[in-house]
């Protein structure tokens, strides 16, 4: 359970697990409870994930950098239908590389390459026929409508521009917004986090970049591929 995001970077939880040697096996239920910190890895929001009392998942981590032992990896919503939402942002560029994979995304075209550079950035795929393919996680919903983003994002607004002169230029080029969460069906720019993005998103649409939508349900098993879904632009 949640306790306190700290800052952007770290929350502070209270775990419960089976009860280790000399913590008192007379206890009522053998169990005890510890509180820990873990790594944030979405630096949005979270309005309605992030919330002290909500459930969380929690992942072991290690590492020569880490300061923390544990990775949040998954947060429940807090309104209805309280769904799981993934908080790993870095992992929508390998669900919409799966979903390419099965053919749920451009039909026809392979993966062939990640973090693609391009001009000063990096785009997150490069597929065949030379198609670049940038990918946004989205976590944030309202009513049924996943919405991007859920902070402004200079970089988001940057990528599209990028995006928006390649396919001036003749050249493939896409965005797919990959909702991490399964109660939703339709995914929209929410011009009121951000109205740049969202105006540079209809920009690119009108310049050529394909847009897509990606559903995928959070669970805490794993993640499951949903298909395309509709996006607002």
């Amino acid at each position: 359970m949640l306790l306190e995001r700290e800052n952007r970077f770290l929350a502070r939880c209270r775990v419960d697990g089976p009860a280790g040697p000399g913590t008192g096996s007379n206890s009522a239920a053998g169990s005890q409870s510890r509180i820990v910190r873990a790594h944030v890895p979405d630096r949005g929001r979270c309005l309605d994930l992030l919330l002290p009392g909500q459930p969380v998942i929690l992942v072991a981590a290690s590492g020569p950098l880490r300061t923390t032992a544990f990775t949040l990896l998954l947060a429940k919503a807090k309104s209805a239908p309280h769904t799981w939402v993934s908080m790993d942002p870095a992992g929508a560029s390998r669900l919409v590389a799966a979903a390419v994979g099965q053919g749920l995304l451009f039909p026809g075209h392979t993966v062939l390459g990640r973090e693609i550079a391009h001009g000063r950035s990096r785009i997150d795929l490069l597929l065949s026929g030379d198609l670049l393919c940038e990918v946004k996680s989205v976590g944030a919903a309202c009513s049924g409508v996943a919405l991007f983003p859920d902070a402004p994002t200079e970089r988001g607004t940057r990528h599209l521009a990028l995006l928006a002169a390649r396919a001036r230029q003749g050249l493939p080029a896409a965005v797919v917004f990959c909702a991490q969460r399964g109660d939703v069906q339709v995914i929209a720019p929410d011009a009121r986090i951000d109205p740049d993005f969202a105006r540079a998103l209809e920009r690119a649409s009108r310049a050529g970049v394909l847009v897509k939508g990606l559903g995928c349900s959070a669970h805490p098993r794993g993640m499951r591929l949903r298909g395309e879904i509709p996006v607002l632009v």
